[in-house]
């Protein structure tokens, strides 16, 4: 799972693929010009049907598809520099997973290698001491042409493409549509959609931290990015173990820190110790597949960079809030996920910690405030945001936390330095 998540966020993937679909092509298109009849030969509009005009016109393609791939390159890298700036460097990864960026230089790459590997195989009728056949592919010439034209379209669509990426507006949208799919993802049922199980340490034997043995952190530690929980439970259930996570997808551990707690521990062999340390992964970064609170930070991060004073930008702010009042109303709606996780047999087998409404709520809430202090366009926007979702029937179990999210803010506005007009106004 670690290894598809490093590999869809890495940018060569998708541009190396196509460069290995662009070299097979070529070779196999050489291939069938050579055992096909030249019926392009005779065609006036190809211009290529001797040796010195096909070495010119796939000179020129694979020559002009190298320079517009650096220029792609260069616009890419610039693009990435003014988000980078305006909304905060950890989204980042979101340009680099963008999938248009990486088919386009491809596109280009790929268009630049298959007239090359084509170019190598035209014959003028001598080599060297040797009479050579002459010979032009006029069918992968053509393939060369559709690819160029197609690198066209392309590029047309990239330049339109790079504005709209680095757009406030579509950055801002895009990190709240990756934490909604994160929330629906990981909290798959609605409240209600089935039977509850209470979320308690029911079930857990009462001797279980005598009888348990701490389980540490063994090499570089980092971020915790995936854990395999179906290869954690199936080994729990094999070995007959009962075992207690103290991380979670985002949390950060270094060598020697707890990562969980297992019993009971005359059970646990080495040979067991290492299967359970291999269903975690950990690197320098974190990822969104399994943490919620990953693209949420995205978007308190966007929210303070435009609220600092050296931007002062408070409609970029509300466009933030706005996303949080999304992210909010899904995830309320959403069934926490029981801490407590059973086997068949209804045996208590994996305690993990999973993030709750209020937690999800609280980290929200308590983390804007610190940026909207003051502000009394931001402070009036979060509030009207916070009364709506309170509004909302779906949302009736929720009223509670709500409200004490608008205290937090109503808090801030009394020791706030507004002006009393604009306290009243609240």
């Amino acid at each position: 799972m670690d290894w598809l998540i490093r590999l869809r966020a890495s940018y060569w993937f998708v541009p190396l693929v196509m460069v290995f679909f662009a070299l097979v092509g070529a070779l196999g298109m050489v291939h069938l010009d050579t055992y096909q009849s030249r019926w392009l030969s005779g065609q006036n509009w190809l211009y290529v049907n001797e040796p010195a005009g096909a070495r010119t016109l796939l000179s020129a393609l694979a020559g002009s598809m190298i320079t517009v791939a650096s220029v792609t390159f260069s616009m890419t890298l610039l693009a990435v520099s003014h988000a980078s700036s305006q909304v905060g460097h950890r989204l980042l990864d979101g340009f680099m997973r963008d999938r248009a960026n990486q088919y386009t230089l491809g596109t280009f790459i790929a268009t630049f290698l298959y007239c090359l590997m084509v170019l190598q195989n035209i014959h003028e009728g001598l080599d060297g001491q040797e009479s050579v056949p002459m010979f032009v592919p006029h069918m992968a010439i053509l393939v060369a042409m559709i690819l160029a034209v197609l690198s066209v379209i392309v590029l047309i669509y990239f330049i339109h493409h790079v504005p709209q990426s680095i757009s406030v507006t579509n950055i801002i949208g895009r990190v709240g549509d990756e934490l909604i799919d994160s929330i629906r993802c990981q909290y798959p049922k609605k409240i209600g959609e089935s039977r509850f199980i209470d979320n308690n340490t029911k079930g857990l034997p009462i001797d279980f931290k005598e009888q348990s043995i701490c389980l540490k952190v063994v090499g570089p530690g980092g971020y915790l990015r995936v854990v395999d929980g179906e290869g954690l439970m199936k080994l729990a259930v094999d070995e007959d173990l009962i075992i207690e996570l103290y991380q979670r997808p985002g949390d950060f551990a270094i060598s020697g820190q707890p990562l969980m707690s297992v019993a009971p521990e005359i059970r646990v062999t080495e040979r067991i110790t290492e299967n359970l340390q291999s269903v975690f992964s950990w690197g320098v970064d974190r990822t969104r597949e399994e943490d919620v609170l990953y693209p949420l930070e995205q978007l308190i991060e966007v929210l303070a960079k435009a609220m600092s004073p050296g931007i002062n930008g408070q409609y970029t702010a509300l466009l933030c809030i706005n996303q949080f009042e999304r992210a909010l109303a899904e995830k309320l709606q959403r069934e926490v996920s029981n801490s407590h996780r059973y086997d068949e047999q209804n045996t208590l087998r994996v305690i993990t910690r999973p993030v709750t409404n209020e937690q999800f709520v609280l980290e929200v809430f308590r983390s804007i405030r610190q940026f909207i202090r003051g502000d009394w366009m931001v402070t009036r926007h979060t509030l009207n945001m916070t009364e709506r979702l309170i509004m909302m029937p779906e949302l009736a179990h929720s009223k509670l936390l709500l409200e004490k999210a608008v205290a937090l803010i109503k808090e801030d506005v009394e020791s706030g330095p507004m002006l009393e007009a604009e306290k009243r106004s609240f």
